[in-house]
């Protein structure tokens, strides 16, 4: 496995191995490159016809791959285990070829994730607040450290895009994340973003405790109302594919599946 250092490697890799009909499941650009790079998160492993750049995470790497020959197998040498995303549209267009390439190369079926959307055009009632329930953009310290543990906790290691607390404190910051509290006591978080007109839902997670107290719906709740009250009427997330609970939760917004998934293949 090579150290990448210099940007022009990347442009090498590209004009080696990204051509007309790779299968590949990186767009990264130029300034997301730059950034591993100047990390030192940044690796890749050749192949003849087939590479793939492996990007350090803090227990993992990520691996985003340029395969031009599905028979070439590809040399990892690494002990951390390492994920790949593989995007694909609805069970008709799952690329299978990809899957048992993966297999191959001693990688696992791991979980597969759903996109959900909506847009609303018109909404006529929000939803109405317990009386014990409180929700407000998170602006304190505790709220911004229960926020990062809380997901951290919460969410899956290898998919669960978590984010550094780094990330959490700007968040909250630009009011991107959202507090509940039940009888005074912090017991839920939802985090979000707008990106190209559209609003991300990206974590919600509820205390074990709380759970089943109506939480979450109105933490999805304040978060839709938060966008559409400011003109933005579409909005997105994602969620695993059998986490029935929450796919419960969504639809009864009128979120709808998009016909795109991600299955993702591990190799410890």
């Amino acid at each position: 496995m090579e150290h990448i250092s210099d940007i022009k490697q990347i442009d090498d890799i590209f004009g080696r191995y990204f051509k007309k009909g790779t299968i590949t499941n990186s767009y990264l650009l130029e300034d997301s490159f730059k950034s591993l790079i100047s990390k030192g998160h940044l690796h890749c492993t050749f192949g003849i016809n087939n590479c793939c750049l492996l990007m350090k995470e803090s227990e993992f790497f990520q691996l985003h791959y340029f395969i031009n020959d599905l028979k070439e197998n590809l040399n990892i040498d690494t002990d951390f285990p390492v994920v790949i995303e593989i995007l694909y549209r609805g069970e008709s267009q799952k690329p299978v070829d990809v899957f048992n390439f993966w297999l191959n190369n001693n990688f696992e079926r791991y979980l597969t994730r759903d996109n959900y959307s909506l847009s609303y055009v018109k909404r006529d009632s929000e939803q109405v607040l317990l009386p014990q329930l409180k929700i407000k953009a998170a602006d304190t310290e505790s709220e911004i450290k229960f926020c990062y543990e809380l997901i951290k906790t919460t969410f899956d290691l290898f998919t669960g895009d978590i984010p550094g607390l780094d990330e959490i404190e700007k968040d909250a910051m630009g009011e991107k994340i959202l507090c509940a509290y039940s009888d005074g006591t912090l017991s839920g978080v939802l985090r979000h973003e707008l990106k190209n007109n559209t609003a991300w839902l990206n974590h919600i997670a509820v205390k074990s405790e709380f759970r089943g107290k109506g939480i979450s719906s109105a933490l999805v709740n304040a978060f839709i109302s938060y966008y559409y009250n400011t003109g933005n009427s579409r909005f997105m997330l994602w969620v695993e594919q059998n986490n029935f609970k929450a796919i419960s939760l969504y639809t009864k917004f009128g979120f709808i599946y998009s016909n795109k998934s991600s299955a993702s293949f591990l190799r410890y």
